[in-house]
C-alpha cells in the first residue's frame, strides 16, 4: 500500500480512536469512583441517597465504556451518531450542545486531533512495519489518555498504567531482538 494512503487511513482511524479516548478519559475515573463507592456503601448507608442525586453515581444503573450513551452533562441530551463525528461535529455545532447550547470543551477535538496526528506520524515512521505501527499507535493513545486524565486532575486508572507497561514491554522486547540480530550479523554477540 502506498505511504500516502497508509497515512490517510491511519490518520482517519486516529480521529475515530481519539473520539473513543475521550470516552475513556471521562468514564474510567468515574467507573473507579463508582466501584469504590459500591464497595463502601454497605458500611455507610446514609451516603447512598445523597450520592444517587448525581446520575453518574446512580449505582442501580450500569455505567461503563459502553453504557449509558454519551450525553450532555448539563441537559442530559443524548448525543446522536451525527453529533459524534470526530472534530467535524464540534465545528458544525460551534462547540455547543445541540440541546441546551452550553459549551462543549475544546479538549474533545484537541484529543481527537492530537491522536490523529500521532497515528498519521506513526504511519510515516513505521511504514511497511505493521507490528510496530499498531504497537506504537496503541502506546501513543494510551499515553494521551494518561496525560489528559492527569491534566484533568483525575486519578489515573490502573488499567491504563498496566496497558502502558505491557505495550512498553512489547516495544522493549522488539528493540532487544533487533539489537541481538544486528550484533549477530556484526559478529559481536
Amino acid at each position: 500500500m502506498e505511504m500516502t494512503l497508509t497515512t490517510i487511513i491511519a490518520t482517519g482511524l486516529g480521529l475515530a480512536v481519539g473520539s473513543f479516548l475521550n470516552v475513556v478519559i471521562y468514564r474510567l475515573p468515574i467507573m473507579a469512583k463508582r466501584n469504590a463507592l459500591k464497595n463502601a456503601l454497605p458500611h455507610i448507608k446514609e451516603l447512598h441517597e445523597e450520592v444517587n442525586l448525581d446520575p453518574n453515581f446512580d449505582l442501580s444503573k450500569p455505567f461503563n465504556l459502553n453504557v449509558p450513551r454519551s450525553a450532555c452533562p448539563i441537559c442530559n441530551h443524548q448525543i446522536t451518531a451525527i453529533e459524534n463525528v470526530p472534530v467535524l461535529s464540534w465545528l458544525v455545532l460551534s462547540g455547543k450542545c445541540r440541546g441546551c447550547k452550553s459549551p462543549i470543551s475544546t479538549r474533545y477535538p484537541f484529543v481527537e486531533i492530537v491522536n490523529a496526528i500521532a497515528w498519521g506520524t506513526m504511519a510515516i515512521i513505521y511504514y511497511n512495519q505493521t507490528y510496530l505501527l499498531i504497537l506504537n499507535c496503541l502506546l501513543t493513545s494510551t499515553f494521551i489518555c494518561i496525560m489528559i486524565t492527569k491534566l484533568d486532575g483525575q486519578e489515573i486508572h490502573k488499567f491504563l498504567i498496566f496497558q502502558f507497561l505491557f505495550l512498553s514491554a512489547l516495544q522493549l522486547v522488539h528493540m532487544l531482538s533487533q539489537l541481538a540480530f544486528v550484533a549477530k550479523i556484526m559478529g559481536i554477540g
